[in-house]
């Protein structure tokens, strides 16, 4: 009966450590995929701000 129930709170324990390692990678390419869209937005501001050579310095980079 003991061994039943250590068993059975074993594999839910298991299930929560799955789910909150797949939350976190979630979050962690979340968070990568914002920075990384967060940059590119930024520097086309940055060249629609400054003009046509600023454009080009930036597309040779």
């Amino acid at each position: 009966m003991v061994s039943r129930l250590c068993a059975l709170e074993s594999s839910r324990m298991q299930l929560l450590m799955q789910k909150a390692a797949q939350y976190q990678a979630a979050r962690r390419t979340a968070r990568r995929t914002a920075r990384r869209t967060m940059t590119a937005r930024a520097v086309k501001l940055i060249a629609t701000a400054c003009g046509p050579d600023v454009q080009h310095a930036i597309k040779r980079s």
